[in-house]
């Protein structure tokens, strides 16, 4: 059960047992001791602020690194605004949810929202697997047993605070406005035939392509019920470079064309657009599944529902910090987010299961999200590891 509870706990313990390798970093060293940020009176010092810019920053590094989203040495200062580093903003997200979470840990007697035994008997815990599999990375990061658990307090009362938090938001449904409709649409697109050594799209080409959309319409109503598989392999006799796919629209939401959205809107339940929908790109034939789709309606009511949550939890958090007093100090200005300080995580190993056996050594215990200020954390530990180390 206090695995359990550790996987709960916070992104930190998503790699509490991990080794968090450092690369040039001895210029950044800080005195965990100082004063980093200060909410209403209540001061998290540079061990635990550092802490968690540093375990983030070596987080999102490894993710970019390690998915191709960016090239090593250019991560962090790439701009993504004028006179702004993705670095310094990645950093002033960073900030925002350590306030935050001080301000959900402060506003916790509110929703009568308190720390149990065993939820700090699962900080401790969690606080000293992290310090065993780091201790040559702590001397850097300035913290020490108590700054790791007063971060994961910290998170610990933001995923607790989470649900009441949101308890109060008004998560009422416009039925019109959640309706959703599902279809089914061949999209063929409007290019040269390269077969015929053409380059450009001449009105014959255009007229040609058109003809064959309205075979496959002819081959849809034929079809007593829609059936995507079936569509797809219809519209591809025809012509293979037919594409063919399912939709969804609502008044809420959609990713549809908007060519394609209006034909649909035409149709009654199992009906086929009797003309073709041309766009600048592509035709399309359109066939209506389902004005009222029960499983994308109840979809759609979920995300209006989620929105309406989040936006009241930020918003309600935007209330709190207009009315705090809120203060950072020198030394956390100072700390920068850079390409020339690296903080990654390491890339494990992958390990030969044993002779003759075919048990799993790791096994992902559970996985939470929680959206702070616009964001989502993820937390996971693997169950299995909480006895490893280095």
């Amino acid at each position: 059960m206090r695995k359990k509870i550790i996987g709960l706990v916070c992104t930190l313990t998503a790699a509490a047992l991990m080794a968090v390798s450092f690369t040039g970093c001895k210029n950044i060293k800080v005195d965990g001791t100082k004063p980093a940020i200060t909410v209403n009176g209540e001061t998290l010092n540079m061990g635990t602020a550092n802490l968690a810019l540093r375990f983030q920053q070596a987080e999102t590094y490894s993710m970019l690194i390690g998915y191709g989203f960016a090239q090593e040495g250019y991560v962090w200062s790439s701009q993504i605004a004028a006179g702004t580093t993705y670095g310094q903003y990645f950093k002033d997200q960073v900030e925002t949810s350590l306030v935050d979470q001080l301000l959900l840990k402060q506003h916790a007697a509110d929703y009568e929202v308190t720390l149990t035994e065993e939820d700090n008997a699962a900080i401790s815990e969690a606080a000293q697997a992290f310090l065993d599999a780091n201790t040559d990375s702590v001397s850097i990061l300035g913290c020490t047993k108590a700054d790791v658990e007063n971060l994961l307090t910290l998170y610990t009362y933001q995923h607790k605070m989470h649900d009441p938090v949101i308890a109060d938001a008004d998560t009422t449904v416009d039925e019109a406005e959640a309706s959703t409709s599902k279809i089914i649409y061949a999209r063929l697109p409007i290019a040269a035939d390269s077969e015929s050594g053409e380059t450009e799209v001449t009105e014959e080409r255009k007229q040609a392509l058109k003809a064959e959309c309205e075979t496959v319409i002819e081959k849809f109503e034929l079809m007593e019920n829609a059936d995507a598989a079936m569509a797809r392999e219809m519209a591809q006799a025809v012509d293979a470079n037919f594409s063919v796919s399912e939709g969804t629209f609502s008044n809420h939401s959609t990713s549809l064309d908007a060519a394609v959205v209006e034909a649909a809107k035409a149709l009654k339940d199992n009906e086929v657009a009797s003309e073709v929908v041309e766009t600048e790109a592509a035709y399309y034939v359109v066939w209506m599944v389902a004005v009222k789709d029960a499983d994308s309606t109840a979809s759609t009511t979920a995300s209006i529902i989620s929105e309406k949550q989040n936006t009241f939890y930020n918003e309600l958090l935007t209330t709190w910090k207009d009315a705090s007093d809120i203060s950072y100090s020198n030394e956390w200005k100072k700390l920068t987010v850079s390409d020339t300080d690296i903080f990654a995580l390491p890339t494990p190993e992958p390990e030969e299961p044993a002779s003759g056996t075919s048990e799993t050594s790791a096994v992902s215990e559970t996985s939470e999200t929680s959206a702070v200020s616009g964001t989502s954390e993820t937390s996971a530990v693997s169950e299995s590891s909480s006895g490893s180390a280095d």
